[in-house]
């Protein structure tokens, strides 16, 4: 789940305890200086994120 800790819609905060709703692996990336549309306001990061995902078969 990636998240942005300047996010004015979605608080942080909201995101965590929500690895509790997934049975899969789940990880929650907060990215610095980003709001509520984190692959418009920073592809570069949720791409690189995506791929270490991805990347790891989980």
């Amino acid at each position: 789940f990636v998240h942005g800790m300047e996010d004015g819609v979605t608080p942080v905060a909201t995101s965590e305890d929500l690895y509790k709703k997934f049975t899969g692996p789940f990880e929650r990336i907060l990215l610095q200086n980003v709001g509520h549309f984190p692959q418009r306001e920073d592809p570069e990061a949720v791409a690189r994120e995506l791929s270490v995902f991805l990347e790891a078969g989980l």
